[in-house]
Order: C-alpha cells, then structure tokens, then sequence
C-alpha cells in the first residue's frame, strides 16, 4: 500500500495494478504544522469502517472462527454511538459506493475469489480488507499525530486502538491457517486460548497490535506477502 495522507493506493491481490482509495481530508490553514490549506473529497472514514464490519461479517459466515469474530467485535464498537454516513452494497463483500458531500461517487470494489468455502461463476482482482484497515490506521494515525484536529479532540484514540486488534486478528487468523492449517482443515473451529482472546495478546502468535518498533513485531512495520498477509518468513 502506497499513500498520501488521505490518498492510498491499495494493492490489489492478482494484478500488479492498484485501486485508489481517498478519504475525505481537511486541512485547515490554522493547523499546528503548518501544512498547506487542503480539503481532499473522498470517503467517509466511518463509511469505511462499516464496509470492512460487513465483509467481516460475511467472512465469518462462510467460516466461523473466534480470530473472526474477534475482529468484528472491535471493529463494532468503533461504531456504536457514532452516526456512520449511508453506504450502497453494490454487491455483498465485494462492491460498495459512498456519496461524497460535493455529490462525487466513490466505489471500492473488494477481491472476489473462489476458495474452498465458496465458489463464484465470477471472480477478479482487488484489495482485501487488511488493506484499507491499513490505510483507516495510517489515516488515523496521522491527523491525530500531525494535524491534532477534531480526530484528536472527539474520537481520541479509541478507534485506532480498535482497527490495529481488527488488522491484529484478520493477521493471526492467516498465521493460525497458514501455520497449523486450522481454517483450511475446519470448516469451524474454536480457539482453546479464551483469555488470549479477550485480552488480545496470543502467546503463539509472534507479532502484537500495539508495540512501537518493527524489531518488536508489530503487525504495521512487517513485509506483506504474496497473499496480502504479513510474510511467515519474518519468523523464520
């Protein structure tokens, strides 16, 4: 994934192409930094949230698992007392449009591949949801870092804490599939480690949400794989 504060370019898994994503951006000529005045049209990044709470919501569906459901619980709580902007399911778990204020269209148009769970008449290329939780996180992250806006004073960071443990369990989900083959071996399966779980910390699980540095293991600063996921030879 490639960026701009507010403008992504999201790998698409099958193609070497990207699919753009912007997120509305205001930059006000006020700001602490000194940064130019900007206003970026683009999605709402609540909207953005309540795509990947759907599609997570149909992955888990297809195939049950606690690192799934997980995920969503967090990602849940982002929206709970917050007004989410109306989205268009173009297509369940893999196309979506969001009206923009100025009356511009914008449509994310997710990967569609058959799997073991699930076969398609169609499929094509596109981002998968660890991305644009990637891109939620960095946007986040940097209007309360460098902009300390209305981010920093409304939302504080309580929906970042949540996206890093959605992205956290999307990831562990692929290592425990990928490592111990239990999603492809299970249609459902359950996780032993409950407490694990709940506190968000797996002790088999070799990366955190939440530590600072890449020598750590944090989930932000390790390469991306072939798959979209963190590369298994990190832990060699």
């Amino acid at each position: 994934m490639e960026n701009d504060f507010g403008r992504y370019e999201l790998w698409q898994l099958g193609t070497k192409e990207t699919q753009t994503l912007e997120i509305e951006t205001w930059i006000g000529e006020d700001n602490p930094i000194g940064w130019p005045q900007m206003h970026r049209i683009g999605w709402h990044w609540l909207a953005l949230v309540w795509v990947i709470v759907e599609r997570t919501e149909r992955l888990n569906d297809i195939k049950r698992c606690n690192e799934t459901e997980a995920a969503l619980e967090h990602l849940r709580k982002i929206l709970w007392w917050r007004i989410v902007p109306k989205v268009r399911v173009i297509e369940t778990g893999h196309i979506y449009e969001y009206t923009c204020p100025d009356g511009s269209v914008r449509r994310l148009r997710f990967l569609k591949q058959s799997s073991g769970a699930i076969q398609y008449e169609e499929e094509w290329a596109g981002p998968q949801s660890q991305e644009v939780l990637r891109a939620l996180i960095d946007f986040l992250s940097t209007a309360r870092e460098l902009l300390g806006e209305e981010i920093l004073c409304f939302d504080g960071m309580e929906p970042e804490y949540h996206l890093r443990y959605a992205l956290y369990f999307y990831e562990v989900r692929a290592y425990r599939r990928k490592v111990v083959r239990v999603n492809k071996l299970d249609m459902d399966h359950d996780d032993d480690d409950w407490d694990g779980i709940r506190s968000g910390e797996l002790d088999n699980i070799p990366f955190s949400p939440l530590r600072q540095w890449k020598d750590d293991g944090n989930i932000e600063y390790l390469p991306i794989g072939a798959d979209g996921h963190i590369k298994l030879e990190e832990f060699a």
